[in-house]
């Protein structure tokens, strides 16, 4: 039995809440995870942090293309816990530290603790947690804060129902990062790699960020 098969067993009956790899058209899912798979592999990262768990379906990406992988993942809800499980027992290997909880009460606790990893340097994050603007803009601020160079944020495109280049657009109007290129998918990635050069963004730059923030009519 595949992991996938093995995921889907250990989901909720009747959830359809989409993913990466279970919940998701085929199209979207192939343009998903070889955008993703280019810019990992180019980074090959030790430790990936991640928010929304969900079915763990990143976890078990990650694995097949960066064998060594470790994972810090946060997701709010119980039963993600069977699927950390599910995909850990797979690959015979405890490689998964799952916090379950509200990621901008949980995270925050946590910063202190990655930025001491010793073994395993934390450099990449993948940000698919809560999508409203401040549970989102909260995980992008503790990214920063953990010293995170790269970032990877889902459901950015404006025509996505959930989609969360608000607060991306908000992140980039005081933090340091850049993006370096988003997918062409329906639901859409942004990639954010921190840039020792740009400190701030341009007048140009925060000018364009505020406006879209602005004209969201998020509160």
């Amino acid at each position: 039995m595949t992991v996938l098969e093995k995921i889907k067993q250990a989901l909720p009956e009747g959830n359809d809440e989409g993913n990466l790899l279970v919940v998701v058209d085929d199209e979207t899912k192939d343009l998903q995870t070889s955008f993703l798979k280019k810019y990992l592999l180019e980074i090959n990262p030790e430790l990936i942090l991640e928010t929304g768990t969900n079915a763990a379906c990143f976890s078990a990406f990650v694995k097949e293309i960066l064998p060594d992988i470790k994972i810090v993942t946060f997701g709010r809800d119980p039963w993600s816990s069977d699927c950390v499980k599910v995909v850990e027992e797979h690959y015979k290997e405890r490689f998964i530290q799952f916090i379950q909880g509200d990621s901008t009460r949980t995270f925050p606790l946590y910063i202190d603790q990655l930025k001491k990893q010793t073994k395993k340097k934390l450099t990449a994050a993948w940000v698919d947690g809560g999508h409203t603007l401040p549970v989102c803009l909260s995980d992008l601020k503790c990214c920063y804060e953990s010293g995170i160079d790269h970032i990877f944020i889902d459901d950015i495109n404006p025509k996505w129902p959930w989609q969360t280049i608000v607060p991306l657009y908000r992140f980039i109007c005081d933090y340091p990062y850049e993006i370096i290129d988003m997918s062409r998918d329906k639901r859409g990635i942004a990639y954010l790699r921190k840039s020792s050069t740009r400190v701030v963004s341009t007048q140009q730059e925060q000018e364009q960020s505020l406006r879209i923030f602005n004209e969201s009519g998020v509160k």
